[in-house]
């Protein structure tokens, strides 16, 4: 009456529902189990991700930031080196003026000396030629004080 395919059929279906009730559940707390940490794992990936967003936002800002202080900076500098050099060719200016006054003073000094010295040269050959030539005395002391009056309006 009961054949073997009765049998099989009998002991696939206790199979089923044994799997059923035991293993299907088991089953269903582990998919449960992965969905959970699945879920857990993508809210944590977009808090992180909102987190990365921020410090990329800040990191930008930083940025901008720092450029616009490295700018001002470099500004400041070549501002800072025109005054600079500014300050130093007016004071170079000065001393090349201050140098070239005190030769110009050394100059017409030596040039006051020199032409003293010539006069005096000439006053001393003249006076050495008057004394060379044999005068009297009264011709002496004419020619002398001649010589005097024109050697006084030289000097």
């Amino acid at each position: 009456m009961f054949n073997e395919k009765f049998w099989l059929a009998i002991a696939f279906l206790s199979f089923v529902a044994l799997c059923i009730k035991y293993v299907l559940p088991k089953i269903n707390k582990a998919l449960d189990a992965k969905s959970k940490k699945i879920a857990e794992d993508i809210l944590m990936a977009k808090k992180l991700r909102e987190q990365a967003e921020k410090l990329l936002e800040e990191a930008k800002a930083f940025h901008e930031y720092s450029l616009e202080k490295s700018q001002k900076i470099i500004e400041d500098s070549q501002q800072e080196s025109i005054k600079i050099e500014l300050a130093l060719k007016k004071e170079l200016e000065e001393k090349i003026a201050k140098i070239t006054a005190i030769s110009l003073e050394r100059l017409k000094s030596e040039e006051e000396s020199a032409i003293r010295i010539v006069k005096e040269s000439i006053v001393n050959s003249a006076i050495n030629q008057i004394y060379s030539i044999k005068f009297n005395d009264n011709e002496n002391a004419k020619i002398i004080d001649s010589s005097v009056n024109k050697i006084a309006k030289f000097l």
